[in-house]
Formats: structure tokens, C-alpha cells, sequence
């Protein structure tokens, strides 16, 4: 089952997305609690899934609650209240690409969601700021509360899974530049001050996209063995596998739920699965769009507007 987030007459609903469409959370009241709660479907039961299931697949699209996705405005598909963890260099091709060392646990930072956006959002480049790249990140969503859970039953509370685009780079407001007072010698810096350094995710100056839809833990056998494809206005730049994973989501929530209660619809996010390498802080041109994709779960599209003018050469 796959369930997303959309904008319908002016308000955020939820909804059951199958062949191209998608149907409202309403139509499926007597099944889920709480329809209009995207936390609610995450720990639906499978028989309640193939309940929901058979009832999509009754709807015609000339009822009034079926929308058709090629027409949706699409929203970031996470609870109101939802926490994100962010994993950090803990994939072969982040930890080789940046020179560091491999982890030997699970390295995390708690990051803002007020800056989530979903699918088809458009990201806007400022005068000041310079972007390293974007890369792809699998999501698992915990589908039930998680605490002290041991790794063999970790997966067992997770109820979903999306794609994040995360974003590398820096703005000149940011205090590691100018006359900012974190500036940190190279001889000094730690794997803190790298982050934050070249990482818009530290001041949240650009939107996060995420989504399109969460595909419910039964859709995916193996969340550790995806293919993931990233392009860039059509052109592939990048391919990969969530195999390229040091830590996976069962050791990842065994050791965040031993000090942090996890709740429904939280978010770990993985480390980066891609690295294209190309330097996105050139010019873009008009129309130019990334898109991030993962097998079984679909493709969430960034479209990219630069202003930044003469600075980088547009």
C-alpha cells in the first residue's frame, strides 16, 4: 500500500494512492481509526491493508473523493509532529568520497522539519549561496512507539518507507564564512564542523523535499536492497544501491530507541545512498529539475530555480 500527502481545496488530506490516483482517507473510515492521520496507516494490520486494497480498487474515477495524481499537489507525506533523524556518513560512497574514516556506530542528528516540502516542489537559489550537491536518502517511518527495542525486532515497528533529497553546500550567512565567529581551522575541525560547514541542513535555508508517497513496510521485502537512480533534467548522473549502507534501519533503531522513544510517523533517514560528483554550484538553467528515485518506492522530483545572476555565470 502506498499513502500520501496532498493539497485538496486549500487543506493538507491524506490519501490511498493506487493506479494513478488517489482516493481520500475517508473512504476508508471504518478501517483505519484515525483517517485522517497519515501515522494511523503505518500500523495497519496486512489483512486491513488488503482490506483498504480491495476497496481502492471498487472506486471509480468518476466519484468525487478519486483524484487523479497527475493533476495532485503533492505535500511532504509526514505527520504534523513527526521527529527526523538524520544518519550521517555511514554509506561506502559518502564516507569514501569525503575522506573520513568508516563509523563504527550510528552517528545522528536530529533535524528541523518546518522546511519539508513535498514531490514537484521548486527550490529557489539565492544570491549567496552555493549548493555541493543533492543526494538520495531512503526514510523508514516508524509505524508504532519504539523503545529499548532489540534488533531482531526492530523492523517490526517500522510501518513505511520514502525518499528524501538532502542537500550539501553553504550560504554567506552562514557563521563558518565571512567574518562569522565559528570559523575553525582545518587542523581543528571535527566531523560536527564539516557538517554544518557545508550543509544547508544546518541553517535550514532550503526546502527538504520528501515523499512522493510512503510505501508501507509490506510492500518492500529488503529496504537494503533497492536500486536508486538519480537524474538531473533527464540525464542519469548517478546510480546505487541502498545496499551501500554500513548501518541498516534494524541496528540504526536498536540503538536510537535505547535512549530516545521513537513514535509513530518519526523518521530515520539514511545516509547518503548517491553521490553524483558533478559541482552544482554552477548555473542552471531554466527548467532544470533532479530527480531521485527509488525502486519500489517512486521518483520525487526537485525543480531548481537559480537567481543568482552574474555571480555563477547566468
Amino acid at each position: 500500500m502506498k499513502v500520501g500527502k496532498f493539497m485538496q481545496d486549500g487543506s493538507p488530506m491524506v490519501g490511498v494512492v493506487t493506479d494513478g490516483r488517489w482516493i481520500e482517507s475517508g473512504v476508508f473510515a471504518d478501517i483505519v481509526d484515525e483517517a485522517g492521520d497519515i501515522e494511523s496507516f503505518m500500523s495497519l494490520s496486512g489483512k486491513q491493508k488488503k482490506q483498504i486494497a480491495k476497496t481502492a480498487k471498487k472506486m471509480k474515477g468518476s466519484n468525487a473523493r478519486v483524484h487523479e495524481l497527475s493533476s495532485a499537489q503533492y505535500l511532504a507525506p509526514v505527520g504534523e509532529y513527526s521527529n527526523l533523524y538524520t544518519l550521517r556518513g555511514i554509506s561506502t560512497i559518502f564516507s569514501r568520497a569525503v575522506s573520513l574514516k568508516m563509523p563504527t556506530q550510528p552517528t545522528f542528528d536530529m533535524r528541523y522539519t518546518h522546511n519539508f516540502a513535498g514531490h514537484n516542489t521548486t527550490t529557489v537559489l539565492h544570491k549567496g549561496g552555493e549548493v555541493g550537491g543533492w543526494n538520495i536518502e531512503l526514510v523508514a517511518v516508524i509505524g508504532k512507539e519504539a523503545r529499548n527495542v532489540s534488533k531482531k525486532h526492530a523492523y517490526e515497528y517500522i510501518g513505511g518507507y520514502t525518499i528524501m533529497s538532502d542537500s550539501s553546500g553553504h550560504d554567506d550567512s552562514s557563521p563558518y564564512f565571512g567574518d562569522g565567529a565559528w570559523q575553525t581551522s582545518e587542523e581543528q575541525e571535527d566531523i560536527t564542523d564539516l557538517f554544518y560547514r557545508s550543509c544547508f541542513n544546518g541553517n535550514t535555508l532550503m526546502p527538504v523535499p520528501i515523499g512522493p508517497v510512503i510505501a508501507t513496510s509490506d510492500e518492500i521485502d529488503d529496504p537494503h536492497d533497492l536500486m536508486v537512480r538519480e537524474s538531473e533534467t533527464g540525464r542519469l548522473v548517478g546510480v546505487g544501491s541502498t545496499e551501500g549502507l554500513l548501518m541498516h534501519f534494524d541496528e540504526t533503531v536498536e540503538f536510537i530507541s535505547s535512549f530516545i522513544t521513537l513514535k509513530p510517523g518519526d523518521m530515520i533517514s539514511s545516509s547518503s545512498v548517491t553521490y553524483d560528483g558533478y559541482k552544482h554550484w554552477d548555473s542552471h538553467e531554466p527548467g532544470f529539475y533532479i530527480d531521485l528515485e527509488i525502486e519500489k518506492i517512486g521518483r520525487l522530483r526537485m525543480n531548481i530555480v537559480d537567481e543568482r545572476g552574474e555571480q555563477h555565470g547566468v
